[in-house]
């Protein structure tokens, strides 16, 4: 009782560190996403200005 007891707090204790890695690494890649997303939408954004400034040139 006392090995199962000590066992499962052991288990406990690793699972907990795990899911603290995890967390970690899903804030960081959530953050790396936002900033992709950030960078796409200036690009997106520049390439309709780039357009509309072809398009008026033609004209």
């Amino acid at each position: 009782m006392l090995f199962e007891s000590k066992y499962r707090r052991q288990a406990l204790s690793s699972f907990n560190e795990e899911n603290k890695q995890l967390q970690q690494q899903l804030l960081q890649n959530l953050s790396d996403n936002h900033k992709k997303m950030n960078v796409l939408s200036k690009l997106k954004q520049f390439m309709l200005l780039m357009k509309n400034h072809k398009s008026e040139v033609k004209l």
